[in-house]
């Protein structure tokens, strides 16, 4: 079990711009209104042919509570798509999306919500320009193959996601990434760099659950329908570490409280499982002292949407 926390928040250079009208403080808007403050695009909620003395950013976010927000937030720009905190949300592009990212020491990459067929990351030293780490990844989800027969007429099916951990460690390095899917729509939803912690070798007895955000709706004929919105994964793990690290791993869990992480339940490289990947937040951590050498911690997480 290891978790990741992302340490890059912007790009060095990505092939996709911020292109959308930016927010005037001195034009007025009409209702349904869009434009973008910062990283992100806003819908105007006030009367038509009015502005407001906030920045869209700025009245969103202090006024939400009490819900006298002239502006609401849609979603992020194509650019910060793959930044923003969540999975559901993807940077879109033809054929290839290509970006770096400034390496400071980080072994640890990983890309969520994909949809493409193949990634190159390179990372190469800045003051030498040496290329330390050169792969292409083929996504292609073959899993479904099991005879001649499916071999032949399986549907070509691609993994949504990539995680690589052996990076080289260097604290002054890029990191070169392409995403490819010549002919059509590439898109990514989560992008997360840096350093790995260790936590301990996973047990065989976790079990992963989805949470369904849908209602049932009936109408005055009592005609029934199914309203669905979205799904979380809930995960339950137990790990096993050296008891004398249960100080430690008890600081760490603390730091990362409230905040959103990338847990791999699956480390292996040769995975089955596409490493279990969930990012999300940490829901609970209990440790049970097993005897002086190995204790069992208990792990629940839930994805973030």
């Amino acid at each position: 079990m290891r978790t990741l926390q992302n340490m890059s928040r912007e790009y060095l250079y990505i092939n996709i711009e911020e292109n959308e009208t930016v927010w005037d403080s001195s034009a007025t808007y009409d209702y349904t209104n869009i434009t973008r403050d910062g990283h992100y695009i806003y819908a105007y909620a006030g009367e038509n042919g009015t502005n407001t003395d906030l920045s869209p950013a700025v009245d969103f976010e202090k006024n939400l509570q009490t819900k006298t927000n002239k502006w609401v937030q849609i979603n992020p720009t194509n650019y910060f798509a793959m930044l923003d905190g969540k999975t559901k949300t993807q940077a879109e592009r033809m054929d290839n999306i290509s970006f770096s990212l400034a390496s400071h020491g980080y072994d640890t990459f990983c890309l969520l919500n994909l949809d493409a067929i193949s990634v190159t990351i390179e990372l190469v030293e800045n003051s030498t320009s040496n290329i330390l780490y050169n792969k292409t990844f083929n996504l292609q989800d073959e899993s479904m193959v099991v005879d001649a027969y499916t071999y032949d007429f399986a549907p070509f099916e691609f993994t949504p996601s990539l995680y690589r951990d052996d990076l080289p460690i260097y604290m002054d390095a890029t990191l070169n990434v392409s995403i490819n899917n010549d002919g059509s729509l590439v898109k990514c939803g989560r992008l997360l760099f840096g350093r790995s912690f260790y936590i301990g070798d996973t047990n065989f007895d976790g079990n992963i659950d989805l949470e369904f955000y849908q209602y049932d709706e009936t109408d005055v004929f009592g005609n029934r329908s199914l309203v669905y919105y979205n799904s979380a994964d809930v995960e339950n793990y137990s790990v096993s570490i050296p008891t004398n690290k249960i100080p430690m791993i008890r600081r760490a869990s603390k730091e990362l409280a409230g905040k959103p992480i990338l847990f791999i339940a699956d480390e292996s490289t040769e995975t089955s499982l596409e490493n279990l990947l969930n990012f999300g937040f940490l829901d609970k951590f209990s440790v049970v002292i097993s005897d002086a050498d190995y204790s069992v911690v208990s792990l629940s997480y839930k994805s973030i949407l």
